[in-house]
């Protein structure tokens, strides 16, 4: 930019009367002298008498503009541009230094315009190439953004800027040996640039070169403590060496610096994915969890390790075993004085046996209790809480007959009266308001002066009915004509599968589809070079929409979700609409009827669903059709030798006849509760145990093939299809590596098979990995 920059802070803003009398030409000689010698202050004093004065200059313009620009008063900055342009429409700084500020705030249409118009009245101003090709590269114009950026260069090869930008439209584009070398020329120009080696440490660890990538980014933070994002990418490449309790280190110290900061937030939650916190003083975990269990942008159901942490396994089995007086005991005295307990609940799903047993009594309790006490707001409030968690688990905690017995006499008290707070509460544990509405219309219209319970109206009643218009609007394409698909269909009509609160999401958390894949695939790295300038990604299976929310983050890209149950492709909608995302292109078909769509992907995500097909090659196969001949493709199968208590769990399941119905699964567990099936007591130790629609899923699922590596290598040679590194948590990338070293990209099926009869639950979810076509060539 044109001008001298900010070299000290402005603390007074405020006009100074001695240059008020002092001539045009001299107080602007004054203020280039003030600001030349980094007196921002007075500088900016003797600009704003200048322009007071009616004067006009389009350097005092700009420089004052570069002074609003660098307190962070971008509008106002903006504004002078634009009173410059008009004034003075030849020059070209104002237009040039107007057209980054648009940048900078989004208006990318009205940032071209005014750069471009800079570049025509003076062709050889290479900042603005430079600012150009930010913008052409924002657009997703990559190629056009390098030319242009590269023309800046070629007019001024000392301007560090254009280096730096170039670097990171290189490294966009997966050509990182040249991001890399574009942006070490950029140091030799400005060797004392933080941002610059931050740039940098993003390109090596894009390279999958960790160390360098560490060194160059601790030498940002050494130049720049306080520079945004540098605790965070440190945290980022800490993570992908295994280093956790490092990585959360310094992602709370970016907190601290930048508590706005959305990725840190999204980048703690992925963490505690793999972290229960157990390094951390309680009162320093508690303090994490409490800020992320705020926020309604990160997906909770990461931090339920932490969480269960907070009280201990033995409170919880006194909790369940006592039948009188619970609410004097000590232990439920310990949860009702948890905020961080109470929050989780209504957040994310508590997924151990001892956590079951103590919430069912504690529902028990409440509701063979709620009309002979006068309970205080803490017992409402958790009430509250846990109709929120049962709602979620899709009621999937057993009751008696006194509860029974209580729960029709609450119906009955509302024929005879008006809505009450604690009934309704009690009464949202064991049955959703939604259906509730339906035997008391009033319902509807109530209002209570508890947020609380308002807010668990619109999460029982309110949302539900969301869902079914939206399921109203879904455009279905095809018939569903195959029977696996139609018995398929009809499970996830019955129970949308699964049920989730938030969402890990953020409008800015962009990556490039090379960056997101490399990321997952690591250590191998490919480059990949996709030639549109907006790719087209496909869902096939998005269920009730959690992985959508993560293909959101891909850069460029039209997205399209497809599932064959309007339940939960309804469900998926209105968590989008509820984000405000209301681009994806919904539609409800069947895997098998996709190439009638007579479109080509050049990305396609298709995990947990090819298994329960009736035969997964032909699935694959109408995967391919519409796979564009370089496109990207993930696929996800479940492991034969991680499921073999599934595997028992739906033996006894056909051999006593249970019924893939609510009763069904509800017997189903109460009898593995209680011990009756020790030799599959470990399914308990699934998440996926402990809602109706999830247990559903896990042992009652009307169609699932199971595979091992060595199929899954066999699957790959029949379709031609290149495996390309697996989706799996650091620790365990990190243990594959030191038993088998000699496969250093982890692309090695056959170790991968080793590696899994010795280690039975890697993959324990599923086999969940990247592919694309064998005759496309790639660069790791």
């Amino acid at each position: 930019m044109k001008g001298f920059g900010e070299k000290k802070k402005i603390k007074n803003k405020q006009p100074s009367k001695k240059f008020a009398r002092i001539p045009p030409d001299q107080l602007k000689a004054i203020a280039f002298k003030y600001h030349q010698q980094g007196n921002i202050n007075e500088a900016q004093k003797a600009y704003q008498e200048f322009i007071n004065s009616g004067l006009s200059d389009p350097d005092v313009f700009s420089n004052f503009a570069l002074i609003c620009q660098s307190q962070g008063e971008i509008d106002k900055a903006i504004k002078v541009y634009k009173k410059s342009v008009k004034l003075f429409p030849g020059h070209a700084f104002s237009h040039a230094n107007l057209g980054y500020l648009l940048f900078q705030i989004g208006m990318l249409d009205d940032a071209e315009v005014a750069i471009r118009q800079a570049i025509v009245i003076q062709p050889n101003l290479a900042n603005a190439y430079s600012y150009l090709g930010l913008v052409l590269r924002e657009k997703g114009r990559l190629t056009d953004a390098e030319d242009i950026t590269r023309k800046a260069i070629e007019l001024q090869p000392d301007l560090a800027d254009a280096y730096v930008n170039l670097g990171q439209i290189l490294q966009n584009q997966g050509k990182l040996d040249e991001a890399e070398h574009t942006t070490r020329k950029a140091i030799e120009l400005q060797d004392d640039s933080a941002s610059i080696y931050l740039n940098l440490g993003g390109i090596l660890q894009d390279q999958g070169n960790l160390t360098d990538a560490e060194a160059n980014t601790r030498k940002a933070m050494n130049l720049q403590a306080d520079l945004p994002d540098v605790n965070l990418n440190l945290s980022i490449i800490l993570k992908d060496l295994g280093r956790l309790e490092e990585a959360v280190f310094h992602l709370t110290r970016e907190i601290e610096l930048y508590p706005q900061n959305q990725s840190s937030y999204l980048l703690l939650n992925s963490l505690l994915e793999e972290s229960d916190l157990s390094f951390l003083p309680e009162r320093q975990s508690r303090i994490l969890l409490r800020g992320l269990l705020k926020r309604n942008d990160i997906a909770h159901k990461n931090l339920f390790s932490a969480i269960n942490r907070l009280i201990s396994e033995q409170t919880l089995d006194k909790i369940s075993g006592i039948h009188h007086d619970l609410f004097d005991d000590p232990s439920f005295q310990q949860i009702l004085a948890d905020d961080e307990i109470i929050s989780a609940l209504g957040l994310m799903l508590f997924t151990t046996m001892a956590w079951e047993k103590a919430l069912t009594n504690i529902r028990k309790q409440i509701c063979l209790s709620i009309q002979n006490n006068g309970f205080d707001k803490r017992i409402i409030d958790l009430t509250i809480a846990l109709a929120e968690q049962c709602f979620l688990n899709e009621y999937v905690f057993t009751f008696t007959k006194q509860e029974s017995d209580a729960i029709e006499q609450f119906k009955l008290s509302y024929l005879r009266s008006d809505f009450d707070l604690k009934t309704l509460s009690i009464l949202a544990c064991y049955i959703p308001i939604t259906h509730l509405s339906e035997q008391f219309p009033l319902l509807r219209g109530f209002i209570d002066e508890n947020e609380k319970l308002n807010n668990l109206k619109i999460m029982q009643l309110v949302e539900p009915e969301r869902e079914h218009d939206f399921a109203v609007s879904i455009p279905k394409y095809g018939s569903i004509d195959d029977g696996t698909s139609i018995q398929v269909k009809k499970q996830y009509e019955e129970h949308p599968y699964p049920r989730w609160r938030y969402a890990s999401y953020s409008s800015e958390n962009i990556q490039t589809i090379s960056s997101a894949i490399n990321n997952e695939i690591n250590p191998n790295r490919i480059s990949i070079i996709l030639p549109k300038q907006r790719s087209r990604v496909l869902i096939a299976g998005c269920g009730t929409g959690q992985q959508i929310f993560d293909a959101l983050s891909y850069s460029n890209s039209d997205l399209t979700a497809i599932d064959l149950s309007s339940s939960s492709i309804a469900y998926a909608k209105r968590k989008a609409h509820e984000y405000g995302i209301e681009h994806i292109r919904f539609i409800e078909m069947d895997i098998l009827d996709l190439p009638k769509l007579n479109e080509e992907f050049d990305l396609i995500e298709c995990t947990g669903v090819l298994h329960h097909m009736k035969d997964p090659s032909e699935g694959l196969q109408s995967l391919l059709t519409i796979l564009a001949s370089d496109g990207m493709l993930k696929l996800g199968f479940y492991s034969e030798l991680a499921r073999q208590d599934i595997v028992e769990a739906r033996k006894i399941i056909k051999s006593e006849s249970f019924e893939a119905s609510n009763e069904g699964i509800c017997l189903f567990r109460d009898k593995l509760i209680n011990g009756e099936y020790p030799n599959i007591s470990s399914i308990s130790n699934w998440p996926d145990f402990y809602t109706t629609s999830m247990c559903r899923d896990l042992c009652f699922h009307i169609m699932e093939h199971r595979y091992s590596l060595v199929m899954i290598a066999s699957l790959l040679e029949q379709f031609e299809l290149r495996f390309l590194g697996f989706v799996l948590p650091s620790i365990v990338k990190k243990d594959y590596a030191r038993a088998y070293p000699s496969d250093a990209m982890q692309t090695d099926l056959g170790y991968w098979h080793e590696y899994e009869q010795a280690n039975p639950n890697t993959f324990r979810q599923m086999y969940q990995f990247w592919t694309n076509r064998k005759k496309i060539m790639y660069y790791g």
